[in-house]
């Protein structure tokens, strides 16, 4: 493994550690084997077979790391909320799909950005702040989720 392709270099990342995590999602996704035919999965299982590619392998890839992020995830909400309650984080999955969708990513998959996907979490957020802002009442603005 080459893995001066995973150094970054210090003035891209110095002042925007978002942007350098972006761009690293965007060259992992778009250039990379592996991202190449999560791609091709995500868009057509039974081409992405018939041309080459180990669907087992690149699932149990897709499913381990997707459970390594969660659990990371969940460590890190836990840590700033200081509980372990396992329903912490329900309110949270419908803005995650609703940014996901806003971003351009279709929900059948094989197409998409990682950058869209930063662009719904905007988007998401900035709605979630207005309302917020405007004095809504918090029942309302959980009837959403």
């Amino acid at each position: 493994m080459h893995f001066y392709l995973l150094t970054v270099r210090r003035h891209e990342c110095s002042e925007e550690p978002l942007n350098c995590a972006i761009k690293f999602l965007t060259y992992s996704l778009n250039q990379t084997k592996i991202g190449i035919h999560i791609y091709a999965l995500g868009n057509n299982e039974d081409a992405a077979a018939l041309s080459g590619i180990n669907i087992n392998r690149v699932k149990i890839f897709v499913y381990s790391y997707c459970g390594f992020l969660t659990g990371a995830g969940a460590t890190f909400y836990a840590a700033q909320t200081l509980s372990g309650d396992p329903n912490l984080g329900m309110p949270i999955t419908l803005d995650a799909i609703a940014a996901v969708a806003l971003g351009g990513v279709p929900l059948i998959g094989g197409r998409g950005s990682a950058a869209g996907v930063l662009i719904g979490i905007f988007i998401v957020t900035i709605i979630s702040n207005i309302l917020n802002l405007a004095n809504v009442s918090t029942f309302y603005i959980s009837l959403r989720a």
